[in-house]
């Protein structure tokens, strides 16, 4: 029997000190692919953080998460150069979200055998449990309030954010990682308050 480790569903890299890209790759799949994707990042020192491979007959798609502090060019030209193998498609680049996060934003909806799913960390169901009981009469309020701003998703995620703002921003991104829904926009009302505009959620 194999052992069990963790698996990290969010599909997120928390590097503060590095600077880190992700790359969506479409690609022809072949016994070359991996190897000469591999041997291009060895070439540029460029060290792999994360990847997901899906293949499908002579199609494959790839998200890989990467490390090029001490890149030996800059990540436009690697880009280039990825795109100029034979078997590459198209890339497409995944900016960090703020400085050493970065979190796949190019999948959504998360789907579990064809049908749409989504994925509540602990935080979230702490923040809903703990006031369902008394709130029930407003249970659709505080079911979104807890998804987008409780207090406990707030602290468990402070470390990542310099502002509500950015705080909102981080909501943004793990609602479409964990399959919540589509932020779209982000509008200040009055200090400290902001309305948001959902589409596609769960």
């Amino acid at each position: 029997m194999v052992n069990a480790v963790p698996l990290e569903l969010l599909r997120a890299i928390h590097l503060p000190e590095r600077s880190v890209v992700g790359l969506h790759i479409y690609c022809i799949n072949t016994p070359e692919t991996i190897y000469g994707l591999s041997k291009l990042l060895v070439k540029h020192n460029v060290k792999l953080l994360y990847a997901n491979i899906l293949a499908k007959n002579s199609d494959a798609e790839l998200t890989v998460f990467l490390d090029i502090t001490d890149a030996t060019e800059p990540i436009d030209r690697i880009v280039s150069e990825i795109s100029g193998l034979d078997f590459v498609r198209k890339v497409s680049v995944i900016n960090p979200l703020f400085k050493g996060l970065i979190i796949d934003l190019v999948h959504f909806p998360i789907l579990l055998m064809g049908r749409r799913a989504w994925i509540v960390s602990e935080a979230v169901l702490k923040g809903l449990f703990k006031d369902f009981k008394e709130s029930f009469g407003e249970a659709g309020r505080v079911f979104l309030y807890h998804l987008g701003v409780g207090r406990d998703l707030y602290e468990t995620y402070k470390e990542y954010v310099l502002s509500s703002l950015d705080m909102l921003e981080l909501i943004k991104a793990f609602s479409k990682a964990l399959g919540w829904g589509v932020i779209e926009e982000i509008r200040p009302l009055v200090y400290g308050k902001y309305r948001v505009r959902v589409v596609s959620s769960f």
